[in-house]
């Protein structure tokens, strides 16, 4: 059930990130995915494709756990929890990239 949860959450984001202007183009990429767990209500999870832009899914596995992130760097991101020390949850970091094009499109409206 969490899985398909963590795909249907996925899913959306990659819609909700694609819906662009004409004017620019939207790429979006899976830069990773994994398991880790909290040590003392945190974790420090090393990225091994740095990147400036990206978004990070959590999800809690086993116990609910309330999880969030500090500390986001473009190399990594520190998950803390307050109400739990130590807790197991799965990631995934998506990167979003933009290309605006320039256009060569000119609107008779605004000519007349």
């Amino acid at each position: 059930m969490k899985k398909i949860f963590l795909l249907f959450v996925f899913t959306l984001m990659i819609l909700v990130l694609n819906a662009q202007e004409s004017e620019s183009i939207s790429r979006t990429k899976i830069l990773a995915v994994g398991m880790a767990e909290l040590s003392d209500s945190v974790c420090k999870v090393q990225l091994e494709i740095p990147s400036d832009n990206y978004y990070v899914l959590l999800t809690p596995i086993d116990n609910y756990a309330q999880l969030y992130i500090t500390g986001k760097s473009n190399n990594s991101f520190i998950v803390k929890s307050n109400s739990t020390q130590n807790a197991k949850f799965e990631y995934v970091i998506i990167e979003r990239k933009i290309k605006f094009i320039e256009s060569d499109y000119i609107d008779e409206r605004k000519i007349k």
